[in-house]
């Protein structure tokens, strides 16, 4: 009963953030969008994904994989809008789930970028954070 009850916070979590996702994509339509810089830790975001998306992908015969993070990512701490990266996550997750064939195993996994994706990921980044203080101008 606690797993089924923690699924469904989850679950009601996701939901909540698809209506505040419709919200969003208004406001970076009117260039009102807000980034929320904060402290979090990436793997429970994708454990928390995982469990939101198990029994959809148990529906579909698709099978869900949570590989455990390297010992040196499992309790690492990032900064940024953990509301946003949840949208990429469950839209990604979803997708794959939604578009896997009966029988298909989907893997969720944390793994340590090379240095030449990290340094084309802080560009993208900074590409980005100035195309959003450029439109809150």
């Amino acid at each position: 009963a606690r797993t089924a009850l923690s699924v469904l916070q989850r679950c009601s979590k996701i939901v909540d953030g698809l209506i505040v996702d419709l919200l969003d994509y208004e406001r970076v339509f009117a260039q009102d969008a807000q980034l929320h810089h904060a402290p979090f830790q990436l793997w429970e975001l994708l454990a928390d994904a995982h469990a939101a998306y198990g029994g959809s992908a148990v529906t579909r015969g698709v099978r869900l994989v949570m590989e455990p993070p390297p010992p040196e990512l499992a309790s690492v701490e990032v900064v940024g809008d953990a509301r946003r990266l949840v949208q990429v996550i469950n839209h990604g997750l979803s997708n794959a789930v939604k578009f896997s064939d009966r029988g298909d195993v989907v893997t969720v996994s944390l793994v340590e970028p090379s240095a030449e994706e990290a340094e084309e990921a802080l560009r993208l980044c900074r590409e980005e954070e100035a195309a959003v203080r450029q439109a809150e101008r």
